[in-house]
């Protein structure tokens, strides 16, 4: 049996987009497995424990999930294969119904607690915020503790652990979504989905030749020359020397196209590195 691990525990968004992969892959028999940290999940995916894994890369308050993309653009033989797009809904749940001037410390995953900003600093500014490893381990942890603590969490997490809603939907912006990635190893195609109705997009990582002006125009104008629509552009440390970047670009189109394979082609002449991150399927 595949093993598909996502972040845990049970009642996490990211299990709940390694549901949806589940399904859209239809016919191979996989087992989804909960790990505690984003780095677990790409050292084990690294090591062949894990044939593929879900994680996020990006949230629409956010930003960036910037754990994910490094690892991405330091491990050489993975690639992305989908990517699943989620609305994302925050609750603030305790193990009792109790005043809000009786919560002394709120639990969650850091970018949830950023999300719900506003509110909890209108609310409870009297709560220490408190750092979980996901959203569910927060939920995890007030149903296994004393009353006076809360979680920001998920619906999910609400019913799995037995908990009490506070507040619903209490992130700062209604549109609140969160991209996650599919990752396998490139050598490794278990279940990549056969669908060819979905939209198809590929990302790329490129580091511009040191200190040349216009670099990073030329490279961007070739997208514009061969009208290819971008659809991010995210700038990443080196982590070599102060003011180094490298670009991840996504836009729409597969390797397969030829326009795309044209316009990459012509960008390796004029970058310093370019890595393909991978051409893949959007699922909605």
């Amino acid at each position: 049996m595949l093993k598909l691990g996502y972040l845990g525990p049970e009642g996490t968004f990211s299990e709940k987009a390694a549901h949806i992969w589940l399904h859209w892959v239809r016919g191979t028999s996989w087992l989804g497995e909960g790990r505690t940290g984003i780095p677990q999940l790409f050292h084990e995916l690294e090591a062949g424990e894990l044939h593929q894994i879900v994680v996020p890369v990006e949230n629409s308050i956010e930003g960036a999930v910037n754990v994910t993309q490094d690892y991405l653009i330091r491990i050489e033989d993975i690639e992305i294969l989908g990517e699943i797009s989620l609305s994302i809904e925050h609750y603030l749940a305790t193990s009792q119904r109790i005043p809000l001037s009786e919560i002394s410390a709120v639990y969650s995953h850091p970018q949830a607690l950023s999300q719900c900003h506003e509110y909890l600093q209108n609310n409870l500014k009297h709560a220490s915020l408190l750092q979980a490893t996901s959203t569910a381990e927060a939920a995890r942890l007030v149903a296994q503790n004393a009353p006076g603590i809360a979680a920001v969490t998920s619906k999910d997490a609400v019913i799995k652990y037995g908990l009490t809603v506070l507040a619903e939907k209490i992130q700062d912006f209604s549109d609140n979504k969160t991209r996650f990635w599919v990752l396998g190893k490139k050598e490794g195609k278990e279940a990549i989905p056969k669908n060819n109705n979905s939209s198809l997009k590929t990302s790329i990582v490129v580091a511009l030749p040191y200190n040349r002006p216009g670099s990073l125009y030329e490279i961007l104008k070739g997208f514009a020359d061969a009208n290819l629509d971008l659809t991010r552009i995210e700038s990443r440390p080196t982590k070599k020397e102060l003011g180094e970047y490298l670009f991840i670009i996504d836009f729409w189109g597969h390797l397969q196209d030829k326009t795309v394979l044209d316009t990459l082609t012509k960008l390796k002449t004029k970058a310093a590195m370019l890595k393909i991150l991978g051409s893949y399927p959007i699922i909605t």
